[in-house]
């Protein structure tokens, strides 16, 4: 005769393991995060790191169950590359990289799936990498003033990004795969080498905010005037005519054009 388990004694040891495994996950992470500071404070002593709570080093932030929610490592001379442990802050809500010398970001940036701002800015970045478009819930990416010629199409796979920085970078063209950014505010693409706008950017219902300005711009697509809730245009210094300009200021929309200046 086959005796067999009721129910409820099934329930409670799928609840156990699941607690085991939440709780040796989390330890697990506990672990990794303070290897990559370790080695981090080691291997830049600039940093002025020291002591056991990690959580009180300036640039580090730690949520309520000392996790590491932010990292701000602005002007820390990292050169080439980035640490390959940093990617083992899996919490990482926030990553501030600023005023470095950082020509490249690895592969290995998909890990920070909880990631919601990337700032890379001032930088001398020549690429980015096509994983970008993993960081699913990526709010803000700001990759400006670095030395980019071109943007991987998966950059219009981040469903909830609302905010994009690429200017005074050496950006000839766009992807059209940023029309895919529905959830889209804001949009600075000024000081690049721009000479045309993909049709697809008239897709971006939501975005508010377009800066254009300083680039080599001689039309707009048509397709721009269907932003509906656009409301402040930038395109000084391009070669643009008034017949360009003329449905966005029939809109109501703030518009701020001049034309190029011989350079």
């Amino acid at each position: 005769m086959r005796i067999q388990t009721p129910t409820y004694l099934k329930l409670l040891c799928l609840f156990v393991f699941c607690c085991f495994v939440y709780v040796n996950t989390t330890q697990a992470q506990a672990i990794s995060e303070k290897y990559a500071l370790d080695k981090l404070a080691k291997d830049y002593p600039k940093l002025g790191w020291s002591g056991d709570d990690y959580c009180s080093w300036e640039g580090v932030v730690c949520n309520a169950g000392k996790r590491i929610v932010e990292l701000d490592l602005s002007e820390r001379n990292f050169k080439g590359g980035i640490p390959s442990y940093i990617w083992f802050l899996v919490n990482l809500e926030k990553l501030t990289l600023t005023y470095n010398s950082i020509t490249s970001l690895p592969p290995e940036l998909k890990k920070l799936k909880k990631l919601r701002v990337l700032n890379v800015s001032k930088n001398l970045l020549l690429t980015v990498p096509k994983e970008i478009g993993e960081l699913k819930y990526l709010q803000t990416l700001s990759i400006a003033h670095n030395s980019l010629k071109t943007l991987p199409p998966e950059i219009g796979n981040l469903p909830y990004l609302k905010t994009l920085a690429i200017q005074a970078n050496l950006l000839s063209e766009l992807p059209p795969e940023l029309g895919n950014l529905s959830y889209l505010e804001e949009l600075f693409i000024y000081d690049n080498e721009l000479k045309e706008l993909p049709a697809e950017l008239g897709k971006l219902n939501r975005l508010r905010r377009f800066m254009l300005n300083d680039n080599k711009l001689t039309n707009l697509p048509d397709e721009l005037t269907m932003l509906a809730n656009l409301e402040v245009l930038l395109l000084q210094r391009n070669a643009l005519s008034a017949k360009d300009i003329e449905p966005f200021e029939e809109r109501g929309i703030t518009v701020q054009h001049q034309p190029q200046l011989e350079r």
